[in-house]
């Protein structure tokens, strides 16, 4: 472990390496300037109270769904972890309303009166399954010897369960801080909470077609919509927090779920939160929930996925493959890659065939067809519940895969098209390195618990840590000397399968966040039975907890670089905090405030932040100099280009020129073509910005350009 730690350690300098810096400069931001404001946290109280409201209707509508689900399949409730019992009725519940805002969407419904009739009608439910409830525990204590539902420790609690909880609630605590904060995460602001908030100005949901990303599914962003539409009856402001605080909701989901499904497994209580500890601590996870993005959604969903699997293999509960195919819709209506789940369930699905039919003659065991149809049948309603937003792509562009794949099931849409196509998937591609050999794909697991670095697609944009590395031989160990239950081995087969999947595919770490809640159950299982064979019992889970803190050192180094509390509680403005995390921003700032209603800006190499911008834009999906360049390349002298570029309605350019002018860097420059072309296609750019136009702002980096009126359009 210790050797582990250090070449990880060694792979930190840019966030542990800096922690007494951060630390000093977060010390003297709190000692030194106002940390809170009356108006900040009211807003912020707001913001939270809408998501929780909205996280508590999930609960209601997911609790009256498995009370249904199990009476009309006439199938008694298993005794299960109250906790896992309380994550799946809120994941449940997330996923149905999400379908019911994507079709009030479609409708044009988006409106603050929908949202807070959808949120009574919610919180009657939830007031009704809490009324169940009670009843249900006041019957069984008048039953003599009757227990409670749940699995409860009698024993008390030890050092590592304190420990545990406190690994597994601090990330929560700093994801939850900075989900409070203005939002500044790259994928939120291109279409996680962009799409949502234009969605909202148009009152349903709308064609963005320059925005590629939102042909994508989109249900996990729903939720954030409806805490945004009530919290918008405040102010924006609060709206964004209450999206901040319903993405983030899902971190919490998923560690009860990881908690409960070792608690379901009969692990004591300790493991059940080392289990817990070891998901929260990936800083990656933190990440997602800190950010706005989904990733640690569709890990839940996969989780919840792969624990009705096991189960419905042990019980053959009808309920159980029912919970499965609805958390796979789910998950599919999040990302498409949950897709990689499929493989392992049919798998799992034609060994539970076989096992059938080698036990033909006991008459309690189901046949081989029965078991093949059952499972079939989940998998397809599992397509049917995420098919509406995959038909609705499908209907706006020819294909329900669009933008992925358009070579081999075409689709189109503005600003895209087979070529795009084909430079996006090489652009995914060079996720864990532009060319893979044979060795990289064996030294796979090695380098991402290791190298792994965010925003640096070479290194999988992510940071995993060394908790899993480590696990690793004390599965292998465990599966060699031990005799392991059933139930463990589908998990570690999920997790091997998803791990090949998402190797033959991009390999951002992100990606890979399904595997993990599985793993963690099947580790700490394999620990805890070695544990018990041992005299020294409480090495291995300390062990385990130890080598977390090279995480949650890496957790708090982030935080401590972004610095949200005084921005969370309303010490720091909004502008001030926007300005200090992005270093364009000042130039939305002119745009928003000081350019006219009607201008059209042009955003070129500006990482397609659309959220923060408040007029008309038009830019280029991932590559975002594409139509640029290819002006530059065709024009034959400035004046055609500057009459095509006001042709497409330009007021304004924001441009990263750095790059653009750069010889050594720039798209312009073509290696098949001699050094005198290129210079002049770069003079040819600067002239077009420079010459006849209007700065309105610049620096070492960046450029706002007024564009001169083009009479022949005009």
């Amino acid at each position: 472990m210790f050797l582990l730690t250090a070449i990880f350690l060694s792979y930190r300098g840019a966030d542990i390496g800096q922690l007494p810096v951060l630390i000093r400069a977060f010390l003297a931001s709190l000692l030194h300037h106002r940390v809170l404001t009356l108006t900040g946290l009211i807003e912020s109280g707001a913001g939270v109270i809408a998501a929780s409201l909205v996280v508590l209707v999930w609960y209601g509508l997911g609790d009256m769904i498995e009370r249904l689900g199990h009476r009309l399949l006439a199938c008694r409730g298993e005794r299960e972890a109250s906790a896992l019992v309380w994550a799946r009725r809120c994941t449940l519940g997330a996923g149905f309303w999400s379908l019911l805002w994507l079709a009030l969407g479609l409708g044009g419904l988006y409106r603050q009166t929908v949202a807070v009739a959808a949120l009574l009608f919610g919180l009657a439910f939830f007031a009704l399954s809490v009324v169940q409830s009670v009843k249900a525990r006041r019957l069984l204590q008048r039953v003599p010897g009757a227990v409670a539902t749940g699995l409860r420790a009698s024993r008390q609690r030890t050092p590592i369960e304190y420990v545990a909880a406190a690994f597994a609630a601090l990330p929560c605590l700093l994801a939850f801080v900075a989900a409070l904060a203005p939002p500044t995460g790259k994928d939120a602001l291109v279409y996680r909470l962009a799409l949502p908030k234009a969605y909202l100005a148009a009152g349903g949901i709308i064609e963005t077609p320059y925005n590629i990303y939102s042909y994508l599914a989109l249900g996990a962003e729903m939720n954030g919509l409806w805490a945004m539409l009530l919290g918008g009856m405040g102010s924006a402001r609060i709206a964004e927090i209450a999206f901040g605080v319903s993405a983030f909701a899902y971190l919490p989901l998923l560690l009860a779920v990881v908690y409960g499904w070792a608690r379901q497994m009969k692990l004591e209580r300790e493991w059940a939160l080392v289990a817990a500890a070891l998901i929260a601590t990936i800083p990656t996870v933190y990440q997602v929930a800190a950010t706005g993005y989904v990733d640690h959604a569709l890990a839940l969903y996969s989780a919840l996925v792969i624990q009705a699997a096991e189960q419905w293999w042990t019980t053959q509960s009808r309920w159980s493959l029912l919970s499965l195919s609805l958390a796979l819709g789910f998950a599919l209506s999040i990302k498409l890659v949950a897709v990689f789940l499929s493989l392992p369930l049919a798998i799992l699905i034609l060994l539970k065939a076989r096992e059938a039919q080698n036990r033909a003659s006991k008459s309690a065991t189901p046949n081989a067809g029965r078991v093949i149809l059952s499972g079939c049948a989940a998998l397809v309603c599992a397509g049917i519940t995420a098919s509406p937003w995959y038909i609705k792509t499908w209907l706006a562009t020819g294909s329900p895969l669009f933008p992925f794949y358009v070579h081999l099931w075409p689709g189109a849409s503005p600003g895209w098209d087979a070529e795009r196509s084909r430079l996006f998937q090489l652009f995914l591609s060079h996720y864990g390195g532009a060319e893979k050999t044979a060795l990289d794909y064996m030294l796979a697991p090695l380098r991402v618990s290791l190298q792994a670095q965010p925003e640096l697609p070479a290194y999988y944009d992510g940071v995993l840590g060394i908790t899993f590395l480590l696990g690793l031989p004390l599965l292998l160990w465990g599966f060699w000397r031990l005799s392991v239950n059933v139930e463990v081995k589908i998990v570690v087969v999920f997790a091997a399968v998803f791990f090949f999947c998402w190797l033959g595919s991009s390999q951002q770490l992100r990606f890979l966040l399904p595997a993990f809640p599985g793993l963690a159950v099947a580790i700490v299982f394999i620990a805890a039975a070695v544990s018990a064979r041992s005299s020294k019992k409480r090495v291995l889970p300390w062990t385990l907890l130890a080598a977390t803190v090279a995480g949650q050192l890496t957790i708090l180094s982030w935080f401590l670089a972004q610095n949200p509390v005084r921005a969370a509680l309303g010490g720091e403005s909004r502008q001030t905090y926007l300005e200090r995390r992005l270093d364009y921003y000042p130039y939305y700032e002119i745009i928003n405030t000081q350019l006219p209603f009607d201008a059209r800006i042009w955003l070129i190499n500006m990482r397609n932040d659309t959220y923060h911008l408040d007029r008309p834009y038009f830019s280029d999906y991932i590559f975002e100099d594409y139509t640029l360049t290819k002006l530059v390349k065709e024009a034959r002298e400035l004046s055609e280009l500057r009459a095509r570029v006001r042709a497409m309605g330009i007021t304004h350019l924001l441009i990263r020129h750095d790059v653009l002018l750069d010889y050594d860097r720039s798209p312009l420059v073509d290696e098949q073509r001699d050094r005198a072309e290129n210079q002049a296609r770069l003079a040819l750019l600067r002239a077009f910005l420079l010459e006849g136009t209007r700065v309105l702002r610049s620096d070492g980096k960046f450029m706002l350009v007024e564009l001169a009126p083009y009479r022949g359009f005009d």
